[in-house]
């Protein structure tokens, strides 16, 4: 009998790896937006980080085992700083960036809490109606 995908989806759920590539999946999707609003080929990402285009696809396809040194060095490379935050299970979470310092957000009802970490503000809200553990299955 064959597996519904949601079976497999929560079997993967109950490995690391599944959460391991989740991150490096973030990172690279994300560094891959940067890149395209800067105009950045591959090439010239290499040349502006001093390695090589075949290193910066084997990056950006989620095969390099980044540590967070190399993901501040290409971070920086396209303008930007690497933001970690842990969420609870069962809920999401919302960047909001904004240029310069900014004092506490308002709240609203449908968040829980909102904290200024000067140029960025994180807002974790409650967990989703209806949600049956993360937003990403």
């Amino acid at each position: 009998m064959a597996k519904s995908i949601r079976s497999i989806l929560e079997e993967a759920r109950r490995h690391d790896d599944y959460y391991e590539h989740w991150i490096v999946s973030d990172f690279t999707e994300e560094l891959c937006r940067r890149m395209e609003a800067r105009g950045l080929t591959r090439k010239s990402f290499a040349e502006a980080i001093g390695s090589s285009r075949a290193y910066v696809t084997k990056v950006l396809s989620g095969e390099e085992n980044l540590t967070a040194k190399t993901m501040a060095k290409l971070a920086r490379a396209v303008g930007s700083v690497v933001r970690v935050h842990l969420s609870p299970v069962g809920t999401y979470t919302v960047w909001l960036d904004v240029p310069g310092s900014l004092p506490q957000p308002a709240m609203t009802s449908n968040m829980s809490s909102a904290v200024n970490y000067g140029d960025s503000v994180l807002v974790a809200a409650g967990t989703a109606a209806g949600d049956a553990g993360d937003l990403r299955g």
